[in-house]
């Protein structure tokens, strides 16, 4: 039968009709260690063959009922012995005897009278030869396995790639609805905050002028009656109309103000211009301008930037972000504008990105405002002159015109510090 993990000794199947024959290399291979069985003709061969499954098979050519090459053939034909070495026993020395032994499926032959020791040569040899053909054979099987786990596997992996492909396009569209959804949300509220910014004021003058209406028309009736005016009261009427034209001089001069802060706005956006320029040069250029609008400065301003930044960007809506940044300061920082303090910092943080850093030494912001003050109309001083669109418009301009990020820092009797990272070439 065939080697088996439990079994080390290789069993051989002689077929031949001659009893003498049998006998001598019978007792000679089992002397050599092999387990031998024996058939005295071929159908009993074939049916030994299936029954033991030996190793090997040593087959006579001459024999009664089917020869040898007949009953090579009819093993070859049986799936259980096919792959079982048939050596051919004979005395014929013809060359198509030999090729008709090697065409029914032999693999050798020895030729008679028996050579003892060639035969086991021959047999060993074989036998090396079908271990390592069952070897490559379990190998190749094994290969097969692993080449059809890989396969599956890749197939299981190509399926994972298009259910991430497919989850990474909903989350995309997911993110391209929440970002609409997001600008909507800020420009509903920044509609919101024009809408009211200007109601306070326009509504205080239309009800002011109502006012003055009303009392000219009471004044004017009380004339055509033929009616006397009392001193009293016309100087009471001429205060309220000084009054009332204040309060519409105030009102509408804040409307206007609003409004053309948000033209100063639009047509920065639409003029503004890319181009190359010096940090530092630009950074004290636009000190010196706010300078010129607003009067001396209280405070006093500090520069720390390196000299050697060359910026390719939007040279105007960096001068506008600075001038929101020093108007924020001058109105909200310092309680004591002569003794605050500005400093200014600029540094090279990658081969492509720019940290600017404007901090001052005021009185901070409260914590609970601190994550507000980026918002729409957001102002701590409400009615004093704050419109609440400075910040907002500095993180917007960073953000969307200078392709950065803005963070603020704050502590309460400190001072507060605004760090933008901006890419040193901004996108055309």
């Amino acid at each position: 039968m065939a080697v088996s993990p439990e079994a080390s000794i290789p069993t051989l199947l002689i077929i031949d009709d001659t009893p003498a024959n049998l006998g001598v290399v019978a007792a000679y291979l089992e002397d050599k260690g092999f387990e031998v069985s024996i058939a005295n003709n071929g159908e009993d061969g074939i049916k030994r063959a299936l029954r033991v499954r030996p190793d090997l098979i040593l087959l006579d050519v001459m024999m009664p009922g089917i020869n040898g090459f007949e009953t090579c053939r009819r093993l070859k034909a049986i799936p259980e012995t096919r792959d079982i070495p048939v050596i051919f026993m004979t005395a014929l020395s013809d060359t198509d005897d030999k090729l008709t032994g090697f065409e029914a499926g032999g693999v050798d032959y020895v030729t008679k009278p028996i050579q003892i020791a060639e035969v086991l040569v021959r047999i060993n040899t074989h036998l090396a030869l079908r271990a390592a053909a069952e070897q490559l054979a379990q190998r190749n099987r094994v290969l097969q396995e692993e080449l059809e786990a890989r396969r599956r596997a890749e197939m299981a992996l190509d399926e994972a790639n298009q259910h991430l492909s497919a989850a990474l396009k909903s989350l995309e569209s997911s993110q391209e609805r929440l970002v609409r959804s997001a600008k909507l949300a800020g420009l509903g509220a920044l509609v919101t905050g024009i809408a009211h910014e200007l109601n306070t004021p326009i509504g205080n003058a239309l009800l002011t002028a109502s006012t003055i209406r009303t009392e000219v028309q009471s004044l004017r009736s009380q004339m055509a009656g033929g009616g006397t005016l009392r001193r009293t009261s016309f100087e009471n009427f001429l205060l309220l109309v000084e009054r009332g034209t204040e309060m519409l001089d105030s009102s509408l001069r804040r409307s206007g103000d609003l409004v053309q802060k948000f033209k100063q706005i639009a047509v920065l956006q639409k003029s503004n211009q890319r181009g190359e320029f010096c940090l530092d040069t630009l950074i004290r250029d636009a000190t010196m301008s706010f300078q010129l609008q607003t009067g001396e400065i209280p405070f006093a301003i500090e520069f720390d930037v390196d000299p050697s930044i060359m910026m390719e960007s939007y040279f105007l809506t960096f001068e506008h972000v600075l001038s929101n940044l020093y108007s924020n300061a001058l109105r909200h920082a310092f309680d004591d504008p002569a003794a605050g303090r500005v400093r200014i910092e600029g540094t090279m943080i990658s081969n492509d990105w720019v940290r600017l850093v404007f901090n001052d030494n005021g009185k901070g912001i409260p914590l609970d405002r601190l994550g507000n003050i980026f918002d729409p109309f957001y102002t701590t001083q409400l009615g004093q002159g704050g419109s609440g669109i400075g910040l907002y418009t500095v993180h917007n301009q960073v953000t969307q015109l200078l392709g950065g990020r803005i963070d603020v820092e704050s502590t309460l009797g400190k001072g507060t510090r605004f760090v933008i990272d901006i890419p040193r070439v901004a996108d055309a």
